[in-house]
């Protein structure tokens, strides 16, 4: 007794499969099972596109593929009977029915073999018929490329892409729509296996060993080409990939078979899956070509996949060169290869003289300290260095005014202070004996004692303790660094610029990738009896001239000079910087009425040479020009000061005698940042 297959049971089958695979057809009756390729268009698909393809043969055991091409699957499938009863099994499981098997796949080998020779051969007839395409298409203009060796169905308006074997007879043809949104389709019964579309190739013989570019579509090769010159070959699809390949690489062994993939990022997100990168990686792990070159896009390029795609939206000439850079790549020895990594790497640091290229400003942190440079404060042994870094850090660690209005601050920034012999207890009792606030969880103090006691390096000449450092910065992201004082953490000749060097160029490199401020409290040299009460100048500070090389920015502490012995008043002041200065301000420590320790800070103190007269000078033409509660702004204020020819200020010095005025209670504010004003306090506003 015989059995037949049940045809409705076998397409139930490949529905279920394609489910399986997250494949949803359209129309379910464009879903034919006849041994031949049939496009559908799949549920999620616009009209016109047909990106579903399937081919079941029902003769003998039914078998065959099913394909999504947007998605990059291709899958065989092969009827499932383990639902058939126990005399059907038998059936099919006897020798009998596997003889009838063959012979039922002989036939039908054979007359689809005679229905593919004689569709080829009517795409042979057609094909000569058909004229060269023109420049103008409307596919070749969207894609901005030239036809090459292609032509144009006049009664479809459709471009002829042909398809030859390895021996560069046409076997088939693929047509190409005018139309944006419409599929393209292979000439019907037509074989396409083995078969491949190039520009160039047939030009060279086994011989040649220079590059073969394969990719997938028409356009990215015919693009490739235009900005390559080599040969190029496409496969029509990532899954032939590896098959064109082989092809390829027998024809011209000597050649280097590069593939210029598709990256579906977009398939990638949605399935976890790259199918364009995927399968031309398959390639090369077989060895059939040497390397993968695919695009990168970012997540704004919707729609786009290919090599055309990518110069359509960062133009020829980019691509060109990634493109050419890439190949060369390929085709360099080791020695080259590293010769041209560097040398490109070099290339990349350039940097032109461009008035058009906007460079931010620098970000100073309390008005000072820029990130990404080394600045220094220097001052002679015992002056009270720590006092000004320990009123720096609680200032910035909660933000708003940064030295009774230096400067102002609108976020919090936290610091790391390093501290040498002295160790964070002494810092820890200062804030203790006084009343300046402070948010504790953005200041942290390592003691380079502490560290020494534990057996851990914090040595800037050490590269433990360097790795150190570094591990520091990572588990606090501070934005601001100090070293109190330099000399504490390392054990190189200052005065040696061999030595010192590398300690600043690292602590550069360190401050450039973590954006922040390193700031190194250093001494200045010791003066001679001769010397004292000299301003301190660049020449003061201790060790090499490198120092002042790699140091963007020097802030000195000394004595302001007094008539008075026992006046401890320090003067802030700039001694370098890449940057603008600043104004000279002063400062020292009293006791205050809770019996704390206070800094009093005066930003335009009469002590400092050139800066009495004009603050004087600018205090009374505010009083001759305003009456008390009239309002006016800074820039209204500098507009007038330089008409009338009184001072020569810039804003920002402007600024500081106003934040000093403010300060003292001679002015008040309402506004913030540009908009905001000034005014002389009346009589109602003095307490």
């Amino acid at each position: 007794m015989q059995f037949s297959f049940d045809i409705f049971d076998i397409k139930k089958q490949v529905l279920e499969f394609m489910a399986s695979l997250d494949i949803q057809p359209y129309d379910e009756d464009k879903i034919i099972l006849d041994g031949t390729l049939h496009r559908y268009r799949v549920h999620d698909e616009v009209q016109g596109r047909t990106s579903g393809a399937i081919c079941i043969h029902t003769d003998g055991w039914p078998a065959g593929y099913v394909q999504d091409w947007h998605k990059g699957i291709k899958e065989s499938w092969k009827y499932e009977a383990s639902g058939l009863d126990g005399e059907r099994k038998k059936y099919f499981d006897s020798e009998e029915f596997k003889k009838k098997c063959e012979e039922e796949q002989k036939i039908a080998e054979k007359r689809r073999k005679e229905k593919r020779e004689k569709a080829t051969s009517y795409a042979r007839m057609l094909w000569d018929t058909l004229k060269a395409a023109p420049d103008n298409h409307p596919y070749l203009v969207r894609k901005k490329v030239r036809g090459y060796s292609i032509r144009i169905n006049d009664e479809t308006n459709s471009l002829a892409v042909p398809l030859r074997n390895i021996e560069e007879q046409l076997m088939s043809i693929q047509w190409i729509p005018a139309e944006k949104d419409s599929s393209k389709m292979f000439y019907a019964g037509a074989p396409t296996k083995g078969t491949f579309y190039s520009i160039d190739l047939f030009t060279y013989n086994e011989t040649y060993d220079g590059a073969i570019l394969l990719g997938e579509g028409y356009a990215t090769m015919a693009k490739i080409y235009e900005l390559t010159s080599y040969p190029c070959v496409a496969a029509m699809s990532c899954h032939s990939l590896e098959e064109i390949a082989e092809i390829l690489h027998k024809a011209y062994p000597k050649s280097k078979i590069i593939i210029t993939a598709d990256n579906d990022w977009e398939t990638e997100q949605k399935r976890g899956i790259n199918p364009g990168k995927f399968y031309a990686q398959q390639v090369v792990n077989r060895k059939l070509a040497v390397d993968v070159i695919a695009p990168e896009f970012s997540s704004e390029d919707t729609g786009l996949s290919d090599w055309d795609d990518y110069a359509l939206k960062y133009g020829d000439k980019k691509t060109a060169q990634i493109l050419q850079e890439k190949i060369k790549w390929d085709f360099m020895s080791q020695p080259e290869r590293e010769e041209f990594t560097a040398m490109k790497e070099l290339a990349g640091m350039a940097k032109e003289l461009d008035k058009a290229i906007q460079i931010p400003p620098e970000d100073f942190i309390a008005g000072m300290f820029p990130r990404k440079r080394i600045s220094a404060v220097i001052a002679p042994p015992g002056t009270g260095k720590t006092w000004f870094l320990q009123r720096v850090v609680s200032d910035i660690s909660i933000g708003g005014a940064i030295l009774d209005g230096f400067t102002t601050q609108t976020e919090q920034l936290k610091s790391v202070v390093f501290a040498g012999e002295a160790g964070p207890d002494l810092m820890i009792r200062r804030a203790a004996a006084t009343d300046w606030p402070v948010n504790k969880h953005n200041v942290k103090i390592y003691g380079m004692v502490d560290a020494e006691k534990k057996g851990i390096s914090l040595m800037l000449d050490e590269t433990d303790g360097k790795k150190n450092i570094e591990r520091i910065i990572k588990l606090h992201k501070p934005d601001i660094i100090f070293f109190d004082t330099l000399g504490s953490f390392h054990n190189r000749d200052e005065n040696k610029a061999d030595e010192m060097k590398p300690i600043l160029r690292w602590l550069l490199t360190i401050a450039e990738i973590y954006n922040i401020a390193v700031v190194l409290m250093h001494h200045s040299r010791k003066m001679s009896s001769k010397e004292i009460g000299r301003a301190l100048t660049q020449d003061d500070v201790i060790g090499s001239s490198i120092f002042n090389r790699l140091v963007s920015v020097i802030v000195c502490i000394q004595p302001a000079k007094s008539d008075d012995e026992s006046d401890k008043t320090l003067m802030v002041s700039s001694l370098k910087s890449w940057f603008q200065d600043f104004m000279p301000f002063t400062y020292k420590l009293a006791e205050g009425k809770n019996g704390r320790t206070v800094m009093l800070i005066d930003l335009a103190p009469a002590n400092v040479a050139g800066v009495n007269q004009t603050k004087f000078e600018l205090w009374s033409y505010i009083k001759q020009n305003y009456a008390p509660d009239e309002w006016f702004k800074a820039s209204e204020l500098l507009q007038k000061v330089n008409d009338d020819g009184v001072l020569s200020l810039s804003i920002r010095q402007l600024q500081r005698y106003l934040s000093a005025f403010v300060a003292g209670k001679k002015l008040k504010t309402q506004g913030e940042k540009r908009w905001i004003e000034y005014a002389i306090i009346g009589f109602y506003d003095m307490e």
